[in-house]
């Protein structure tokens, strides 16, 4: 997280509470609570120079070589924001190609082994 509020210093008072709040760091929780939202939020305002700083090192950690590293992107950010949801569309489109990728391969997953998909 240190990296994050490295690259994106707008997160700091995020991490901070969080931090208050938990007495550690809770990755997971600390994506799903304050990146997502962050992140949304600076692509429905248009805040391109945040929402590029973000992507760009989201994409990089995507790529990363440490798996508990890339698993905490796949499923506290590019999993929560819902590549499968038709609203989220325009958004991802913009995504750099690690997080495009992962997109790709969670919504072929969820089309073929979703219990609910309609594919199934």
């Amino acid at each position: 997280m240190p990296a994050l509020v490295e690259v994106v210093p707008e997160l700091r008072d995020a991490l901070n509470e969080h931090m208050r709040d938990n007495d550690e760091i809770l990755p997971h929780v600390f994506f799903g609570c304050d990146v997502v939202p962050f992140v949304l939020d600076a692509w429905e305002r248009g805040r391109a120079n945040v929402l590029a700083r973000c992507l760009a090192f989201l994409d990089a950690a995507m790529a990363s070589p440490d798996p508990s590293t890339r698993e905490l992107v796949a499923i506290s950010f590019v999993e929560s924001v819902g590549p499968w949801d038709p609203a989220m569309a325009d958004f991802i489109a913009i995504w750099p190609q690690a997080l495009a990728e992962e997109a790709a391969a969670q919504v072929g997953q969820r089309q073929y082994s979703h219990p609910y998909s309609q594919a199934g």
